[in-house]
């Protein structure tokens, strides 16, 4: 059978499960019990992966003592409410149920105490797949990640080791770190979210493999040592079972096929839809009676308007239903106050954005006619420009843009690249200079709200508001219109964008 590893042992938090609401809220209603407040459950991230006692003496320069009684006062949550407030990540128990029929030994080694991590495992119909599960003890051993890993790996040993003699004395920590065990550990993987994980890799020189869907700060895990960084559950599945679904980080022409089809598809099903629906169109306007082609002609913006409408929408469903399952980023949860700041700060970027290029323009000697060309949209009903404009296109370019294109990027090259690329894409892909320069910097805020927040729906709702406060100024009455549109305003609009971008990337940053 394919399969990459024997014997895998798997971290919980942040890895199998997102477990941010239980965690972060056990942490506040400690807190509060040690006379400590703390609103924002956001700040409260860190505490995902590492012991409890570490990031409590850490974060809030307790005392050990202290990091006990917190510690006592969060179980009093947890175990009761905390350890439910739990997701399992979309594609856990599938890729566990191959990795058993690949006849694997599979483990769970985390620091989160063991009595815990059996009650989670049991509630979400995942204890079936583990042959061993370690966790800490309530009364504060075994909980560094290197102690886990270690007891882990005694009890896999023993337990694959078991049909072949019955004597199993004597497998220890020294036992583990000698020559005798060289192949068992070569053939074994331990899959985190967290540097904790791969120092526990590399404490028993097992294969450090890393999820970059949990928790780990910024930067983490390109200094942890992780020998692969799967950017997915599927992709993490292809790569545990040496499939070849899983791009290979050696061939770069296979890495620009890869990241670029997605592209190709889109513009083939887009003009191909939309050519259908005109030709469907000719054929009905020539088949018909005198007077339903005049109706056809008196209405054909709006037909134009629907047909590309239609074909966004199947465009968006083919490349949704193509990657759903090996492309797709777990949403990361965020605080619901975060997308309306989220919503004004793409209006206001947008709004700013369009008057300084539009200033620019004008103060180069640009022609007014061509500037309204290059810029403007169909003049079609609000309700149907809605549709196109605010909702459609939107939900579609992003599933193409920021989805698929930047997830497949960053995933070779890095997020910063990934931002950067992505951005002029989308400003190439907008067709002319003026709007390929605004769409570029729009696209680089785009590709940031989803970067700070690990949430598709940011750079949507984002996107929304840019081109809904774009067209609706447009039909703003006259001096209205011109109030809005001042000079002036470019720069009082961009900096508050800005400005507004700048508190996001505080409170959103992993």
């Amino acid at each position: 059978m394919n399969r990459r590893f024997r014997y895998v042992l798997f971290d919980l938090d942040g890895t199998l499960t997102d477990p941010k609401e239980g965690i972060c809220r056990s942490v506040q209603y400690a807190l509060h019990q040690m006379d400590i407040e703390e609103p924002d459950i956001d700040k409260l991230e860190p505490f995902i992966g590492p012991p409890l006692e570490d990031s409590f003496m850490e974060f809030y320069h307790m005392s050990k003592a202290d990091a006990g009684k917190a510690i006592a006062h969060y179980r009093e949550r947890f175990s009761a409410i905390g350890l439910f407030e739990n997701i399992v990540y979309d594609g856990i128990p599938e890729m566990l149920k191959r990795l058993k029929e690949a006849d694997c030994y599979l483990a769970v080694a985390s620091s989160k105490p063991e009595v815990f991590v059996k009650r989670i495992l049991k509630h979400f119909h995942l204890s079936s797949y583990f042959d061993v599960v370690v966790g800490s003890e309530l009364d504060g051993r075994r909980s560094k990640k290197e102690e886990v890993v270690e007891e882990a790996l005694l009890q896999l040993y023993t337990l694959k080791e078991a049909d072949l003699k019955k004597d199993q004395a004597g497998w220890d920590k020294a036992w583990l770190n000698g020559k005798e065990s060289a192949t068992f550990r070569d053939s074994t993987a331990m899959i985190g979210d967290r540097v904790f994980d791969m120092n526990g890799a590399k404490a028993y020189g097992l294969h450090g493999v890393a999820v970059a869907y949990g928790y780990a700060p910024e930067g983490e895990l390109e200094r942890s040592g992780a020998e692969y960084v799967a950017a997915t559950v599927k992709e993490l599945e292809c790569y545990l079972l040496g499939e070849k679904q899983t791009v290979g980080r050696d061939s770069s022409f296979l890495r620009a096929i890869y990241m670029i089809v997605p592209f190709v598809i889109y513009e083939l099903m887009t003009e191909l839809l939309t050519w259908l629906g005109m030709k469907l169109v000719d054929f009905m306007t020539g088949m018909g009676n005198g007077e339903l082609s005049l109706a056809i002609t008196e209405h054909s913006s709006a037909l134009a308007v629907w047909i590309r409408v239609i074909a966004l929408v199947g465009t968006a469903a083919v490349l949704y239903f193509l990657y759903r399952r090996g492309d797709v980023i777990p949403l990361r949860r965020v605080k619901a106050v975060y997308y309306g700041w989220t919503i004004l700060a793409g209006a206001l970027l947008a709004m700013g954005l369009n008057l300084a290029i539009s200033n620019i323009y004008m103060a180069i000697g640009g022609d007014p006619e061509r500037f309204a060309e290059a810029t403007v949209q169909v003049q079609v009903p609000l309700g149907m420009a809605v549709l196109l404009y605010v909702i459609v296109t939107p939900i579609a370019e992003e599933l193409l843009f920021r989805w698929l294109l930047y997830g497949r990027i960053s995933r070779f090259m890095g997020a910063p690249l990934a931002i950067c690329l992505t951005a002029l894409f989308f400003g190439f892909f907008h067709g002319n200079l003026l709007q390929g320069i605004y769409a570029a910097l729009m696209g680089i805020g785009l590709a940031l709200v989803l970067y700070w927040s690990g949430n598709f729906w940011f750079p949507v709702v984002f996107h929304m508001a840019a081109n809904a406060f774009v067209y609706l100024s447009s039909a703003l009455p006259g001096k209205t219109y011109e109030l809005v549109v001042a000079p002036v305003n470019s720069v009082i609009y961009t900096l508050a964008g800005l400005a507004i971008m700048a508190y996001l990337y505080r409170k959103l940053r992993h």
